[in-house]
C-alpha cells in the first residue's frame, strides 16, 4: 500500500514538473525569458509560488531544465561518431569503427542536424532567444550557451573533415555555427522566408562540389542601390527623429544604447536611464514617453546611422560596398563596445511576438535583405558574381553570418567576424572579372 501511494506522489510529481515546464516554455517563447516571473509562471501553471519551488528552486533551474527536454526530443539515433550528446540532433554517440557509411562525417550530418532540430516544435525558438539573450556574461545561461557553441563548432569541424582542408576547419567551423544562428533568427523573424536547413545545405554543397554557369540577366535590376539606401534611411530617419540632432535627446539615446545592451529591455527601468544621463525621470519622459518608445527610438537611430554612413557614391564599385560590410564588422567588432550586444540582446529576445521590439527587427531584417538582394542582383547583371551564386539566396546567407558571427564573438572572443566575413564574400565575387565599378 505504502508503495503505491508512494508511486502515485511520483507520479503526480512528475506531471506537476512537466506542466510547468510546459507553461514556462509558452511564456518564454511569447515574451522572452526576462519578462516572466516565478511568481507568474506558478499562477499559470496553478501552483503556488512555494509550491512551484518545490520543483524548481530558481527560474535559471527551471530553463536548463526545459533546455535538457528539449534537446532530448532532439536526439535522433545515427548522431555524431563522436563529440557530446548534448549537441542538437545528437544521439548516443557510436564506436567509430562499427559507424555505417551514413554515419561517417560530412557535411550532409549538418543538414540532417538542422532539419532535425527545425522538428521539434520550440526548440529553435528557444535555443535562438537564448542565444541572443545569454551574450550578456552575467546572464544565468552564459557558461551553458557558450559552452553548447564550443562543442557545436568541435562537433562541426569533424563533420567538415571530410571536405576541407585541415587548416581550414577552425575556420570553416567557425563559420557554419555562426550561419547556422543567424539563419535560425532570421527564420524566427520571416519563417516563410527563409529556409534553414536548405540555405545551410546550399553553402555546405558549394564547399564540396563544383560551381555550376552563371547566365547574367538580361535586364538590368528594377532597384538601384543608391534610391534603396536613400530610401531606407530616409524611413529610419522619419521613424527616430535623430535628424533634429537636439543635445540632450542624444544623450540619451547614447545612455540607452548602452544600458539596453548591458542589461536587456525587461530589467532596465527608466529611472536608471534618467540617472546615467544625469537628468530627472519626468525630463526623460518628456522626451521619450515610455521604455517602449525608448528602445524603439535607440534601435532606429542605429539603423539611421549605419544606412546613412554606408551610403556611398554611386560611382563607387560594387565590390567596394561588399568591402564596406567587413569594415562595418570590424567597427561593431573592435569599436563601438556595447552596440553589438544591444543588437544581440534585443533581437535575442524580441524573438517572442509580444515583445515590444518585434516587429522592429522585422523590419530590420527586411531592409537588410532587400539590400544585399539588391547589390547581388547588379553584380550578376555586370557578370561579377562567381559561378552558381544566386543573388538571393547570397543575400540571406550572407546576413545569416553577419548576425550570427557578431554573436558568436560576444561567447568566443577569439571569433574574426571581419577576417571571416572577407573570405565568404572573396568566394561570392568573380575573381575572373574585371575590376572597376
Amino acid at each position: 500500500m505504502a508503495v503505491r501511494k508512494a508511486a502515485r506522489h511520483y507520479a503526480t510529481g512528475l506531471s506537476r514538473r512537466a506542466r510547468v515546464l510546459d507553461v514556462a516554455d509558452g511564456l518564454f517563447r511569447e515574451s522572452g525569458f526576462g519578462s516572466p516571473s516565478l511568481r507568474e509562471i506558478a499562477k499559470a501553471a496553478g501552483l503556488s509560488h512555494p509550491g512551484l519551488l518545490r520543483y524548481f528552486a530558481s527560474k535559471e533551474e527551471l530553463l536548463d531544465a526545459l533546455l535538457d527536454r528539449y534537446e532530448q526530443a532532439a536526439r535522433a539515433p545515427g548522431g555524431p561518431i563522436t563529440g557530446p550528446p548534448s549537441l542538437p540532433g545528437d544521439g548516443p554517440a557510436a564506436e567509430p569503427e562499427a559507424a555505417s557509411p551514413v554515419e561517417r562525417p560530412g557535411p550532409d550530418r549538418i543538414v540532417a542536424a538542422a532539419r532535425r532540430n527545425s522538428a521539434v516544435a520550440g526548440y529553435p525558438d528557444l535555443v535562438t532567444a537564448l542565444g541572443g539573450e545569454a551574450t550578456r556574461v552575467d546572464h544565468p545561461a552564459h557558461a551553458r550557451m557558450g559552452r553548447r557553441y564550443r562543442e557545436l563548432r568541435a562537433w562541426t569541424a569533424e563533420m567538415l573533415s571530410t571536405a576541407v582542408p585541415a587548416g581550414e576547419l577552425r575556420a570553416e567551423a567557425d563559420r557554419v555555427v555562426a550561419g547556422w544562428e543567424g539563419l535560425q533568427l532570421l527564420a524566427l523573424y520571416d519563417p516563410s522566408g527563409v529556409d534553414v536547413a536548405a540555405s545551410l545545405e546550399r553553402y555546405l554543397h558549394g564547399l564540396v562540389s563544383e560551381p555550376g554557369a552563371n547566365t547574367a540577366p538580361a535586364a538590368p535590376p528594377r532597384r538601384t542601390l543608391d534610391e534603396l539606401v536613400a530610401g531606407d534611411a530616409e524611413e529610419f530617419d522619419r521613424r527616430t527623429g535623430y535628424a533634429s540632432g537636439r543635445e540632450r535627446r542624444a544623450r540619451i539615446l547614447d545612455a540607452a544604447t548602452t544600458l539596453f545592451g548591458a542589461r536587456g529591455f525587461h530589467a532596465l527601468s527608466m529611472r536608471e536611464v534618467a540617472k546615467a544621463v544625469g537628468i530627472s525621470h519626468s525630463t526623460l519622459l518628456y522626451h521619450f514617453e515610455g521604455k517602449d518608445e525608448l528602445l524603439h527610438a535607440v534601435l532606429a537611430r542605429q539603423d539611421y546611422l549605419t544606412i546613412s554612413l554606408g551610403a556611398v557614391a554611386g560611382d563607387t564599385g560594387l565590390p567596394d560596398r561588399l568591402s564596406a560590410v567587413v569594415e562595418a564588422s570590424r567597427r561593431v567588432a573592435y569599436e563601438t563596445p556595447g552596440l553589438r550586444e544591444l543588437f544581440s540582446v534585443l533581437s535575442g529576445e524580441a524573438v517572442a511576438p509580444g515583445h515590444p521590439a518585434h516587429a522592429y527587427f522585422e523590419k530590420h531584417f527586411a531592409v537588410s535583405r532587400r539590400y544585399f538582394t539588391t547589390l547581388f542582383e547588379h553584380l550578376a547583371y555586370r557578370g561579377e558574381l562567381a559561378p552558381g551564386r544566386d543573388p538571393e539566396q547570397e543575400a540571406v546567407w550572407l546576413l545569416a553570418l553577419c548576425e550570427g558571427l557578431q554573436q558568436q564573438r560576444l561567447y568566443d572572443p577569439e571569433i574574426d567576424p571581419p577576417g571571416l566575413l572577407a573570405t565568404s564574400i572573396g568566394r561570392v565575387l568573380d575573381a575572373s572579372a574585371p575590376p572597376g565599378g
